[in-house]
Parts: C-alpha cells; sequence; structure tokens
C-alpha cells in the first residue's frame, strides 16, 4: 500500500475479542498506573490528596482521577488541577 501499511484480506476483528482485550486485567493495570501517575502529579501540585481508579466497562476499560477531599475538590475546581496535570500520564 502506498502510506507504508499492509493489506490484510480475509481479516476480520471480532468485536466480543476486541472488547475482551480491552478490559483485559493487564490492560487495566496499565491504564491504572498512568491514572496514579495523573494522581501523584495532582498532589504535587496543589498538596492535597487525589486518588486514582479503575473500571471495566462493556467495551473498554476506563480509568478515573478523583479528588480525596473537599478542599482537593475545591483545589480542582478552581484550578482544573487534574485537567492540567494529564501530562503526567502520558509515556
Amino acid at each position: 500500500m502506498a502510506d507504508g501499511g499492509f493489506l490484510c484480506t480475509g481479516c476480520r476483528v471480532v468485536p466480543a475479542g476486541a472488547n475482551a482485550f480491552r478490559n483485559a486485567p493487564e490492560v487495566q493495570a496499565a491504564v491504572l498506573a498512568r491514572a496514579q501517575r495523573i494522581a501523584s502529579a495532582c498532589g504535587r501540585a496543589s498538596g492535597e490528596a487525589y486518588y486514582a481508579d479503575v473500571q471495566a466497562g462493556p467495551q473498554r476499560c476506563r480509568a478515573v482521577v478523583h479528588p480525596g477531599s473537599s478542599a482537593a475538590c475545591r483545589d480542582n475546581a478552581r484550578n482544573n488541577t487534574v485537567l492540567r496535570s494529564i501530562d503526567a500520564g502520558r509515556g
């Protein structure tokens, strides 16, 4: 192919298999590790406690970073601490 990819004829992705892969324990651990890095960056930036949680969904797992106290919640509302700490989860 012209874009450097490959052409696969007869290949088919089974949605149930793809969903099982995206909810696998190894993938959940990797997603949780990224969320924990974001939560620790939030704690360093604000001095408040943040924590991370991973949840399996019907198609893929997702991670959430929560403020750990009402002071952290106020800090996040005023300063967008979680949003500003997203880069800590990259790479």
